[in-house]
C-alpha cells in the first residue's frame, strides 16, 4: 500500500506502519504515535510527503495494540536512572528475560515484568495505551504487592500461565552466575534461599517439572 492509501487508512481512524517503524495514526486531526510524539497535522503531513523514504510502498494496516518495540520503549523510559543491585542500568535485567523467551505476547510482558512493581507505570496505563487483557493480567499476576505472603505472590504467579513463563526466565536470570558471583556473601545467600524456596513451592504445587 502506497502512502496516498495509508493516509486514507490513517484518516479513518485506523493504525498504518511502514515496515519496522512505529505504528502512527490520526484522532481529531492530529497525528500522534504510541511514543506519545505529538505533531502537527498539516505541518508534519506535508512534511512527511516530501520525503522519499516515507512514500515507499511498504504501508500496512496494523491493529491498535502495541508493538513489542513500543514496549520496549516504554520499559527503558519506565526504569530510566534504575540500577540492579550490581549497580548495572536495571533495563538490562527486563532486556535479558526478553531475549530469552519466546512468543511475541510473552517477550512483551517480559520486558515490562518490573514497571508496575518499580516505577510509576500502572496496570490501568497499560490497558490505556492498549495492551490486551492477557498482558494485563500477566503483569499483574508477576508483580508483588505490598506486604504480601510470599506463598500467596507464587500462588498467582502459579494462576497465570504465561506470568509463569517469565518468572521461570526472571529467576533464571536473578540466580545466574553471572550475577550472584558479584554480590556479597550475605546477600548471595540470602537470594539463593530465597529462590530455591520458591523453587521447592512451586514444585509442590506441580508447576514446575
Amino acid at each position: 500500500m502506497d502512502f496516498s492509501k495509508a493516509l486514507e487508512a490513517m484518516n479513518e481512524g485506523k493504525g498504518v506502519r511502514r515496515k519496522g517503524k512505529t505504528p502512527i495514526s490520526i484522532e481529531s486531526g492530529v497525528m500522534y504515535t504510541h511514543y506519545n510524539k505529538t505533531l502537527d497535522y498539516e505541518r508534519d503531513i506535508t512534511y512527511l510527503m516530501k520525503v522519499e523514504d516515507i512514500l515507499a510502498k511498504d504501508w500496512d494496516i496494523v491493529d491498535d495494540n502495541p508493538a513489542l518495540e513500543d514496549a520496549i520503549l516504554l520499559a527503558v523510559n519506565a526504569h530510566n536512572g534504575q540500577k540492579d543491585k550490581l549497580g548495572k542500568e536495571y533495563i538490562l535485567h527486563p532486556l535479558w528475560v526478553m531475549n530469552h523467551i519466546e512468543g511475541h505476547n510473552l517477550k512483551i510482558i517480559a520486558v515490562l515484568h518490573d514497571v508496575v512493581e518499580d516505577t510509576n507505570i500502572t496496570l490501568s496505563t497499560l490497558s490505556e495505551l492498549g495492551y490486551p487483557a492477557e498482558i494485563v493480567e500477566a503483569i499483574d499476576a508477576i508483580t508483588k504487592r505490598p506486604g504480601e505472603d510470599r506463598h500467596a505472590y507464587l500462588d498467582r504467579v502459579m494462576s497465570n500461565p504465561l506470568a509463569l513463563q517469565v518468572k521461570k526466565v526472571d529467576t533464571l536470570h536473578n540466580t545466574s552466575d553471572e550475577r550472584m558471583k558479584c554480590l556479597p556473601d550475605d546477600e548471595r545467600k540470602r537470594l539463593s534461599e530465597k529462590y530455591e524456596n520458591d523453587a521447592k513451592y512451586i514444585r509442590s504445587k506441580g508447576a514446575y517439572k
